[in-house]
């Protein structure tokens, strides 16, 4: 062997331990990164499928927010049930009621 072969093979067996331990950390790398393309490939669809899927029982579950309660119940109120007690206000009467209050009101 020539000189300039054994300097050569010197050099890589001197660096064989760094070449080996970053092509493991570039497999471990592309592994991790494969598996996690792979799992949002498959999971995101997925997870999209079951939330459309559970969405009528979610929203059959949903809680009310008092707003919409309040606004449901004054309709509920003007449609149904005031006029059957004999005491019939308007949902724009009791917001116009509720609108002219004043200091003392509150006492």
């Amino acid at each position: 062997m020539s000189q300039k072969k054994v300097d050569k093979y010197k050099e890589e067996k001197k660096n064989r331990a760094k070449k080996l331990k970053k092509k493991r950390a570039r497999e471990y790398a592309l592994v991790i990164i494969g598996f996690a393309a792979l799992g949002a490939a498959i999971g995101y669809p997925f997870g999209r499928f079951l939330y459309r899927q559970n969405y009528n029982k979610r929203k059959a579950n949903a809680k009310v927010e008092a707003a919409q309660f309040d606004y449901w119940f004054n309709k509920e109120w003007q449609a149904n049930i005031s006029g059957t007690l004999g005491y019939e206000v308007t949902f724009e009467d009791a917001t116009a009621s509720d609108a002219t209050a004043t200091d003392s009101d509150t006492q």
